[in-house]
């Protein structure tokens, strides 16, 4: 029996989880530093950061603010909706399928473009 640890509940979802956040407490206990050296390693972030003209997020980071990101669709969506705009216009603006704004209205979990969560910052 194969799980899937982004559809499954229960004990597989249970363990699963588990294992992620022990493994990101052992990853980040390993990158622990001495102060003196912390500091270094910030201001060598900082300088590859200016080099760069973009921050460094860790994939636990980017994995939050898309989160965030499609939280605060589905709210717009929600809100939207609750103040009388038609569903086909909700879809235009947020960039779904109809049928995908639907399934929001209907509290249904549903699997947003990726590409989309990086362009609700308009919303």
């Amino acid at each position: 029996m194969d799980i899937d640890p982004y559809r499954s509940s229960g004990p597989e979802q249970i363990r699963f989880s588990r294992t992620v956040v022990n493994l990101y407490r052992f990853i980040d206990w390993v990158l622990i530093l001495p102060e003196a050296l912390e500091e270094i390693f910030l201001e060598e972030l900082k300088a590859y950061e200016k080099e760069k003209n973009m921050p460094y997020i860790t994939s636990a980071e980017r994995i939050g603010r898309k989160k965030g990101e499609e939280k605060k669709l589905l709210s717009f969506v929600r809100r939207a909706h609750e103040q009388g705009i038609s569903v086909s216009t909700i879809a235009k603006i947020v960039q779904l399928d109809i049928s995908m704004v639907e399934s929001i209205l209907n509290n249904e979990d549903i699997n947003i473009p990726l590409h989309l969560l990086d362009s609700t910052d308009t919303l």
